[in-house]
């Protein structure tokens, strides 16, 4: 495993805890790594997260984890679970 695979782990972990977009300079931060290997670290999530349930949002230089577009009916059964009990 190459360091950006290594770094791409340390992204995932932090998202998900997270659960709400983080600024790739505050992923930079606390990976303890520059902004270039973060953006390169997030490429390669979003490439392995294609065929999952998940993918690694970019928007605005903030990144987050959000379900899979085509999932979205799975999701929604479950929000409207929860919310209506």
């Amino acid at each position: 495993m190459d360091s950006h695979d290594n770094l791409a782990t340390v992204i995932e972990a932090l998202l998900f805890v997270a659960g709400e977009p983080i600024p790739i300079g505050k992923l930079a931060q606390l990976s303890n790594s520059s902004v270039v290997e973060v953006q390169i670290a997030v490429q390669k999530l979003q490439e392995a997260a294609y065929t999952r349930g998940i993918r690694v949002l970019e928007h605005d230089r903030m990144i987050s984890l959000v379900s899979a577009p085509h999932l979205a009916s799975y999701v929604e059964k479950l929000i409207k679970e929860e919310i209506l009990g």
